[in-house]
């Protein structure tokens, strides 16, 4: 994996700056909007699955080499991090 990542909701907000896109340059790519782009990267709203892989395939186009669980990570629960 590229990324091993688990102590914030989603990756998004890190990998699209280190493409270097703005959030309207991914928004465009997806087919969504700067204003939903920003609620995904806060975690306000959650992309749907399909777009998720947009999303994905949007950063590998971009020329990152990452998977829907490295922008995307399964979160732990806190039982599981105390092991």
């Amino acid at each position: 994996m590229y990324y091993l990542l688990g102590c914030s909701m989603n990756n998004m907000k890190r990998i699209r700056r280190e493409v270097r896109l703005t959030q309207n340059q991914l928004a465009s790519m997806v087919g969504s909007t700067q204003a939903a782009i920003s609620h995904y990267e806060t975690g306000r709203r959650k992309p749907s699955l399909d777009l998720s892989r947009d999303i994905v395939k949007a950063f590998v186009a971009a020329g990152i080499r990452a998977s829907i669980d490295d922008v995307f990570p399964h979160p732990v629960s806190a039982q599981e991090s105390q092991s």
